[in-house]
């Protein structure tokens, strides 16, 4: 097999470095997401702005003000769930390989980006990601701009954040792989309102969960039933820890680009401690259940 790194001439990755990160991959995630805030929240303005007729470039589009029922705020309400979930799995991803392509210093993470391409090998270290500690100064380095003194408790603190989320992010991109390919890859998911009460046998204790859902159908984890998942996402939660990698995708990326193109910066964003509290706080008892689907009994062979 050839090896396309071979022969490759170094004295390009300044340039391709100064192309790179003239690009702004946080804007493009922050746009997606100010526009699912503006569907959440001003659903009844943006239908207005509709009836009155919105053109691009020559596209036109004018939908029919009507009066509201109930199962336009059903598919309203599936829609937010959705993409709440798709928007935050993608930019996940995003985070998770560029810092990657950042954690030892290559000389063109854009090549570090574009090599990644197995899945599988991007699986195993996301993995790794959450199952083992990470390098403190490699965090610091990637998100803070630099490795922090030990004694300097502030930036130990958000440190220990940036960790806890990166491990947070790691865990949903694997559990959540199935849901968004169903999500992403012919919309095989249905969204809504869901409950599930579990009461203990021994003590008889319960608990419950409910509120919105995505139900979607994956194999069960030795591969050999189809399972129906049902899995809670509350939206706001979703947008919530959306902002939050949004956040530190920013100072990843400015950090780097002045640490590549020699650019000035005059200071990034880090989440604290307290931001991650109030995303647990929300989370629900259980997250997600799966039921085997119906089988034909075998008939057992003479």
């Amino acid at each position: 097999m050839t090896n396309a790194a071979e022969g490759l001439a170094v004295e390009q990755y300044p340039d391709l470095n100064r192309e790179f990160y003239s690009s702004d991959p946080v804007t493009y995630f922050r746009n997606r997401y100010y526009l699912l805030l503006l569907a959440a929240s001003k659903a009844d303005q943006l239908d207005q702005l509709l009836a009155n007729g919105v053109s691009y470039e020559g596209i036109t589009a004018q939908s029919e003000l009507t009066e509201p029922t109930d199962e336009d705020e059903r598919l309203h309400q599936a829609f937010l769930i959705t993409e709440a979930e798709v928007l935050l799995h993608h930019a996940s991803e995003a985070l998770l390989r560029l810092y990657f392509a950042h954690e030892d210093l290559p000389e063109c993470p854009w090549l570090e980006i574009a090599r990644l391409t197995k899945f599988s090998e991007f699986k195993r270290r996301v993995a790794q990601l959450r199952d083992h500690s990470i390098p403190r100064e490699h965090i610091g380095r990637i998100f803070l701009g630099s490795v922090p003194d030990q004694h300097d408790d502030e930036r130990q603190l958000l440190i220990g954040a940036i960790e806890r989320l990166l491990r947070i992010v790691a865990r949903r991109t694997l559990e959540d792989a199935h849901l968004y390919n169903s999500s992403k890859h012919g919309l095989a998911v249905v969204s809504g309102p869901a409950s599930l009460t579990i009461t203990s046998d021994q003590t008889g204790a319960s608990f419950d969960s409910s509120g919105p859902s995505i139900s979607f159908l994956e194999l069960s984890g030795d591969r050999t039933k189809w399972c129906r998942t049902t899995r809670w996402l509350p939206a706001q939660q979703s947008l919530w820890l959306t902002n939050l990698v949004i956040t530190e995708m920013r100072a990843l990326w400015e950090i780097a680009r002045a640490r590549y193109t020699e650019v000035e910066i005059s200071g990034v964003d880090a989440i604290r401690p307290e931001a991650l509290n109030e995303l647990q706080a929300s989370a629900a008892p259980v997250r997600r259940v799966s039921m085997p689907l119906k089988y034909y009994q075998q008939s057992e062979q003479g």
